[in-house]
């Protein structure tokens, strides 16, 4: 029986949307787990109510994005979600919990580029198995396993995704090494291919999506990839 696999995060506004999700989505399917979903929330939603709407969803497994905005509401859901659900398996990640040290986080984390860890840890999962301490620490190392790069948005996506904020990547990686910012953590780049740029744009454009922002390291640093752009 194929086990339910969500993805969720709590924006900081209903108009932005989470391209990690999206990633994380896709790659799940490509390995074969069928039912996988996500959902988006809103930081001002009560977190009782956030935490209904998911168990209305019975996942088996639950991937967390947590950023700088949706911390404190992230753990709280979390708490809600466990003592409801004690069989839930909860992994979390995003840039918050990336370079996180605290041990009071008494679960998986995953730091860093995710796609391969999250498709490690739905591997260990549903084979009812628990991660050793040294898969564990590895996941929780910024910049390994980096992954291949593909699409984040596909053709359910475009719909949903009218009159709201589209993230948007065409590489990964900085080519600079500035002492004063994160970026210098990552030390290769790696542009997506210019095809999948530009059949993702298109299709998002047919759907009336008129707002994208960019969030790769330096835009620029891709003369082909701006061109087309």
């Amino acid at each position: 029986m194929q086990h339910s696999i969500g993805l969720i995060t709590l924006n900081a506004k209903f108009i932005h949307a989470s391209l990690g999700l999206r990633y994380l989505r896709n790659v799940a399917r490509d390995e074969g787990h069928k039912n996988v979903w996500i959902k988006e929330f809103v930081i001002n939603q009560p977190v009782w109510k956030i935490a209904s709407e998911i168990q209305k969803l019975k996942p088996d497994i639950l991937g967390i994005g947590i950023y700088i905005w949706n911390r404190n509401q992230s753990f709280e859901l979390i708490e809600r979600l466990q003592k409801q659900n004690p069989n839930l398996k909860i992994v979390i990640g995003g840039p918050e919990v990336s370079f996180e040290t605290e041990t009071s986080i008494n679960r998986p984390i995953i730091s860093g580029e995710g796609e391969k860890k999250w498709l490690e840890y739905l591997e260990i999962t549903c084979k009812g198995q628990v991660p050793s301490e040294e898969v564990l620490n590895r996941w929780k190392t910024y910049g390994v396993d980096l992954p291949d790069l593909s699409p984040g948005y596909i053709e359910e996506d475009y719909e949903q995704l009218n009159n709201r904020i589209v993230y948007f990547e065409t590489s990964r990686g900085c080519p600079y090494l500035c002492s004063f910012c994160l970026s210098a953590l990552d030390k290769t780049v790696r542009y997506f291919d210019d095809k999948v740029i530009h059949k993702q744009i298109e299709g998002l454009v047919k759907a009336n999506v008129k707002k994208f922002k960019f969030v790769d390291r330096l835009l620029i640093s891709n003369p082909v990839g701006c061109k087309i752009l």
